[in-house]
Formats: C-alpha cells, structure tokens, sequence
C-alpha cells in the first residue's frame, strides 16, 4: 500500500421513475447499471489504480440511498438499480457530501492525504415534488444549488453535473457548479460517460495530470439568453448522433 493521495469520486445517480422510460426494451437505468458495471471491471483491471482511488455511490428519487460507500472499486458488488419515485437532488447531493466529509476526516485520521474531492452528478431531468407544487419545490431545488455550490467553494472539491437525454434540465444543473457548466449525453450514453470518467481518473492519478474540467469533451456553458454555448476545442462524448 502507497502513501500517495487519494482521489474520491461519489457517484450521484438519478434513479427516478422516468429512468424506467423507454423504448424498444430499453431503458436508460439498464444502460447505467450496463455502464457502470463495465467501470468498475475495467478499473479494477488497472493495477495502478487500486490504491489511488476510492469510489462510492448515492442514488437518489424521493429519497436518497448511500449504495455504496468510498471504497476502492475491487471491493464494489453492485446490485442493478431500479427507477421510480420523483427527483430530490437536495437528497442526493446531502448524502454524497456527508459520504465524502466522512471518508476523508478517516483517510486523514490515519495519515493519509486526498488530493481530489469529485462529485459527479448525473440526471435525466429536474428537480420534482411529484405533484407539480412549486412551492414545495423551489426551496428545495434551492437548498441543492447552496449544498453544491457552498461545498465547492468551502472545500476546494469538484461538482460535475452531467444531463442525460432530452429533457434533463441543463440549466438547472449547471446551476450546481461553480463554473456554471454541464456535461451534455443526449442518446444515454453511459458507456460513453464512464469511459470518460475512467480516462480522467487514469490521467489525474497515474499521470499527475491537473484536469480541472472531468468531462471537458461537450461540456456546455449556460448563455446570458439562456442557451447552450459549445466551448471552444471541446468534442463530443456521445457517440450517439445529435
């Protein structure tokens, strides 16, 4: 075991019932088990990785659930997801940070340092009560956007919203970062998601590369108009057709 840093990633999914929506057989919350499983394999394939970085994962709907805690994805048994319920990322992103805050005051308690705090937050759509209540639903949707933005700037850590599909609510997530962005995967494409994260990863760790923009490839940044402005250089990370 290497005294090097640590890079913790907390995973935070979307799991709510439109994840259950598809067509044809298909429904993205199999394609996101389907890409997350093949992450895991592949990583725990990486022998330089075992010992640098630690992943964990919260879903969340009505409610959120700490799946799996920080831990080097070895020792990951995933259990497919299943989708329903409405879409509290206030949940989610709370868990996720007290995951986070939790593992790193133990890693620091036993004389080990982290050197990344990354927080991947990936949904198909915004934040929902159920019953279309918008006063129930503002503070809340709010309350995320605070949770987010305030960890980041306290902390030094990293959010990175990431839409999926057509209707996810891009300006909505990209409220949750600091830097305003979001990732954009419009066909579902998970695997293309994963790889992505586990090239980042890769060139962070073993590399010692700085990159301070995980999805840099389609990452979008949210106009004065409201629209969505490609940033210059950038390619795609679905390889689905737009």
């Amino acid at each position: 075991m290497s005294n090097d840093p640590k890079l913790l990633c907390m995973l935070v999914l979307d799991v709510s019932e439109s994840m259950g929506w598809g067509e044809k057989g298909k429904q993205p919350i199999d394609l996101l088990n389907n890409g997350f499983a093949k992450f895991c394999g592949n990583m725990s394939g990486d022998p330089n990785l075992t010992d640098l970085v630690e992943v964990g994962v919260v879903t969340f709907s009505t409610r959120a659930t700490l799946v799996h805690k920080l831990q080097p994805v070895a020792g990951i048994q995933h259990k497919p997801l299943q989708a329903k319920g409405i879409t509290n990322f206030s949940a989610g992103i709370r868990a996720a940070l007290e995951e986070v805050a939790r593992r790193k005051k133990e890693l620091n308690d036993h004389g080990r340092a982290v050197r990344g705090q990354w927080i991947v937050i990936v949904s198909d759509g915004g934040p929902t009560d159920g019953e279309g209540n918008i006063d129930a639903l503002c503070p809340l949707a709010n309350e995320a956007v605070e949770l987010a933005v305030g960890n980041e700037k306290k902390s030094g850590g990293r959010i990175y919203p990431v839409a999926v599909g057509k209707k996810a609510d891009r300006e909505y997530l990209a409220r949750l970062s600091v830097r305003n962005k979001v990732t954009d995967i419009t066909q579902f494409d998970f695997g293309a998601l994963f790889d992505q994260l586990l090239y980042t990863i890769t060139q962070t760790t073993v590399y010692n590369h700085n990159a301070p923009e995980m999805l840099q490839p389609e990452t979008r940044i949210i106009g004065q108009r409201g629209g969505y402005v490609p940033l210059a250089g950038f390619t795609q990370v679905s390889r689905g057709a737009r």
